[in-house]
């Protein structure tokens, strides 16, 4: 049998260019959704979880930066 179809018992498509009305597909609502989207969020949130969302370097570096300036700062005291 050339079918494509999982179902054993459809009928096979003899002509290609016309109407199918077959029974047995059932499109699933959510078909124009990529496959496992909910999965990647869900990785993506324990990631995040795991070791904090995510910055750019630059952010990082800006930080560590202020950090150093504050503990010569004469104002502001190492804590506060």
């Amino acid at each position: 049998m050339t079918s494509q179809c999982d179902e054993e018992r459809a009928e096979e498509v003899r002509d290609k260019e016309g109407a199918n009305f077959c029974d047995w597909f059932k499109p699933r609502p959510d078909a124009h959704r990529p496959r496992g989207e909910g999965k990647t969020q869900a990785a993506k949130a324990g990631l995040d979880d795991l070791f904090g969302s995510a910055q750019t370097s630059g952010g990082k570096v800006e930080t560590a930066r202020d950090k150093f300036s504050d503990l010569f700062t004469p104002d502001k005291k190492p804590g506060k």
